[in-house]
């Protein structure tokens, strides 16, 4: 009996044996066919098998354990973390503690690893182990005699070395520095035969005249000293200058022009009999004093309107095309002008009073007689308004001038007893501002109410006071510029408000 020849083969299938087959035996036999393929399956089995036992063939990949692993690490470094081969665990290792105390060494001991297992911080050269140098003490010592050495017995101001190189101007060639300024020097010899034709030094006299001359209009100079002051004297021209030199600073006390005949103290004109007499001058900026009345005497005869011409008389003169005009000043306080304008017209104003000049009336050109005074038309304005039916105002109320305050609020005492029927709001200009001058009065309406912006002022009274409400906008008015006309927000502490009301 023999066995069915078996081969490494995976048939797809069993063979079914059909009833039209002719059964046949051995090899390759119908009878056969299954257990032949059955065969051939098993050997293929067993050889892959063998071949994944052997290493040969590589299996497939699992995609997770069944029970996670954990991964421990000891030694230098500490650390775990738990693996099942689904994802990359990832681990923190932790430097495993040395055992030194946390600090800064100068002598540390290292392990055949590198790692330092010891610390300590000696302060003395043996605990580093150094055997070759001194000691403090050592050290000290022969520092002192290198500097004994070096110093021998030289002046205190001359021991160190910084000293020596100040004394020698830090110049590093101060021997051929020295040598050649002495080349350049006169000999005694030299010395002597020089000073001999020359002035005496100690004093003396000296007879003849002086003369110094370097031929141009600027003379040598003759000085006088005292240690940290110079004054000099020479010629420029035909001007005798005395002047000095103080700390690097040029003055000039005292300067004589012989063809002008003027003198000049430090940069002053000097007055003198020939030029001044202070008797008949008031000096600019002079305060009088009880009692002191300057005169200026005319030389007219006669009434003014039958003067012609100056007179001989004090003149305030304008240029052609200006004002002829005299200045009154309380200083810090208020300031104006009065004088002839440029249309004849006499007039004050200006300064403290704004850009505007106010003719001055006069007989001349005003007739008092055929005027009615403000009392006269305020009572004929009352009879007027009684006639027609309209109010009549027997009070009236002008407030003192009040803080402008953005958002805010006033609430004044009108004393009228009754609410008023009419009332008014005025901004008083107290700093120039938008080309408006102090003094200056604007009625409010004029600066109008702008709801865009929140500027303007309402008021509401009542029997007792008049309440006022304040924009929002910072400004709270604006005003037309009195010269550009265009639009500006004033600011509120340059103006202050004023109320009227009438009942």
């Amino acid at each position: 009996m023999a066995n069915l020849p078996e081969t490494e083969d995976f048939a797809e299938g069993t063979y079914q044996i059909e009833t039209s087959d002719r059964v046949i035996g051995g090899p390759g036999g119908i009878a056969n066919k299954q257990a032949e393929q059955l065969g051939n399956r098993t050997a293929w089995l067993r050889a892959a098998i063998r071949k994944i036992i052997d290493g040969t063939t590589a299996i497939g990949k699992a995609t997770q354990l069944a029970t996670a692993r954990t991964l421990r690490f000891k030694g230098a470094v500490n650390g775990s973390g738990s693996f099942d081969g689904s994802a990359d665990t990832e681990i923190t290792l932790t430097l495993a503690d040395s055992g030194i105390a946390p600090g800064s060494y100068t002598k540390i001991t290292l392990n055949a690893k590198g790692l330092a297992t010891a610390g300590s911080s000696p302060t003395t050269l043996s605990g580093l182990g150094i055997s070759d140098a001194f000691t403090k003490t050592e050290t000290a010592a022969a520092v002192q005699q290198a500097v004994a050495n070096l110093v021998a017995s030289s002046p205190a101001a001359l021991d160190t070395l910084k000293e020596l190189a100040d004394a020698l101007g830090n110049d590093p060639n101060f021997a051929a520095t020295m040598t050649n300024a002495l080349a350049a020097k006169a000999s005694k010899a030299e010395l002597n035969t020089a000073v001999s034709t020359l002035l005496p030094k100690a004093g003396g006299t000296v007879s003849g005249s002086i003369v110094l001359n370097n031929g141009t209009i600027d003379s040598p100079e003759i000085s006088w000293q005292t240690p940290g002051f110079d004054i000099r004297a020479d010629a420029v021209g035909k001007t005798l200058r005395f002047f000095s030199v103080n700390n690097g600073e040029t003055t000039f006390p005292l300067t004589l022009d012989v063809i002008n005949k003027s003198v000049q103290l430090f940069g002053n004109t000097a007055w003198h009999s020939g030029n001044f007499n202070p008797v008949d001058y008031v000096k600019k900026g002079q305060v009088l004093v009880p009692g002191e009345s300057p005169k200026c005497m005319s030389a007219a005869t006669g009434s003014i309107g039958g003067i012609s011409g100056d007179a001989s008389a004090l003149e305030v003169r304008g240029n052609a095309n200006g004002a002829a005009l005299v200045s009154f000043h309380r200083p810090g306080n208020f300031g104006a002008h009065l004088g002839i304008d440029t249309d004849n017209q006499l007039k004050v104003g200006g300064w403290s009073m704004g850009p505007v000049a106010h003719t001055i009336w006069h007989a001349g050109n005003f007739y008092p007689g055929g005027k009615a005074d403000k009392g006269e038309v305020s009572e004929l304005a009352n009879k007027v308004s009684a006639l027609e039916g309209r109010q009549v105002f027997t009070k009236a109320f002008t407030s003192p001038e009040q803080t402008i305050m953005t958002n805010g609020y006033l609430s004044i005492p009108h004393g009228l007893g009754v609410p008023p029927v009419l009332w008014e709001s005025y901004l008083i200009c107290k700093e120039a501002e938008h080309g408006y001058w102090p003094g200056a009065t604007i009625l409010v309406p004029s600066a109008g109410v702008d709801n865009l912006y929140s500027l303007g002022i309402s008021v509401v009274p009542d029997g007792i006071n008049l309440n006022c409400k304040f924009g929002s906008q910072p400004g709270v008015f604006f005003v037309l510029h009195w010269g550009t006309g265009s639009t500006g927000i004033i600011t509120p502490s340059k103006w202050r408000l004023v109320v009227r009301a009438w009942a």
